[in-house]
């Protein structure tokens, strides 16, 4: 089960660790704003922003980060507030007793000299944490405009970067699941589809400017050449070549996978993405008799 960093819409804001599947409403990926319960047995939805997904425990220690942050940001002003009503109120002690207009003596004047640079320096302090925080996000940011989700998962499994699916479509504990590391070492996979999951190297080859583009390059990584040149879209005979025998049908989980994928991503119909593969796999079909003569 994989946990989620929320943080809650509302004023003063406020942070949470919940599992995924408390979302009701929603994408179950980084930066998305979804409907949330924050008891499961009362479904009571509430609107929450997801800042980051990963194991429960690294999520706790993200969650103490914030809220550790957003306390050193709000302490300094209250201590200034207090030190000016601290400040005032001896003043007015010394006025009362001297009944004159004489300056707070050189003690104040040095205890106040000291709690300003105090403050300067718990200033100086969140400064630097912002910026690390910055750096965090920058990266996150960086993988979501790529079209990938940043798991954060234990060393002695594989990292899954999981790509935005509707949560519709793809059940939220499949979306993230992570798959067990190979004895030859840990390498990343990517996750298209309940049934499918390719390399992250050929996953970040894929073209997305085109639907047809991008659903033959996903071909390409699921099945390879060979595949795609001796199986076909349906397994049955072409209405144009009725002689010839019919070639085997594509493996139909991976091809539903394939077309779930893109017309989650591409809002486009399923018939485009069918004549894609189907191009594709006969395309392949030439290339494979031109090599051969």
């Amino acid at each position: 089960m994989k946990f989620m960093l929320i943080q809650w819409i509302e004023d003063p804001p406020k942070w949470d660790v919940l599992s995924t599947n408390s979302i009701i409403n929603g994408f179950c990926e980084t930066g998305s704003i979804c409907d949330v319960s924050y008891k499961e047995e009362t479904k009571i939805k509430t609107k929450a922003k997801i800042l980051n997904i990963g194991t429960r425990s690294a999520m706790l220690k993200q969650l103490y980060s914030v809220e550790k942050s957003q306390s050193n940001r709000n302490r300094p002003r209250e201590d200034t507030e207090l030190r000016r009503g601290q400040h005032q109120k001896n003043r007015n002690r010394t006025l009362s007793e001297s009944d004159s207009s004489e300056e707070i003596d050189e003690p104040s004047r040095d205890a106040a000299t000291e709690a300003t640079r105090n403050e300067v320096g718990c200033n100086e302090q969140i400064l630097a944490e912002l910026k690390e925080i910055k750096s965090v996000l920058v990266n996150i940011l960086e993988l979501v405009k790529n079209g990938c989700t940043p798991v954060i998962t234990a060393p002695v499994h594989t990292l899954v970067v999981t790509p935005p699916v509707l949560a519709s479509d793809m059940p939220a504990p499949e979306s993230t699941s992570v798959v067990p590391a190979p004895s030859s070492g840990d390498f990343k996979k990517v996750r298209i589809g309940p049934n499918t999951i390719i390399s992250a190297e050929d996953f970040a080859h894929v073209k997305w400017l085109d639907p047809k583009k991008a659903t033959k390059d996903l071909l390409m990584a699921v099945f390879g050449r060979r595949t795609l040149a001796t199986h076909c879209y349906t397994g049955k005979c072409s209405n144009a070549f009725k002689g010839k025998p019919a070639k085997p049908q594509l493996v139909p989980q991976n091809v539903s996978d394939i077309i779930r994928y893109i017309k989650n991503k591409f809002n486009v119909e399923g018939t485009l993405i069918k004549k894609a593969i189907s191009q594709k796999c006969a395309d392949e079909c030439k290339r494979s008799k031109r090599n051969q003569n």
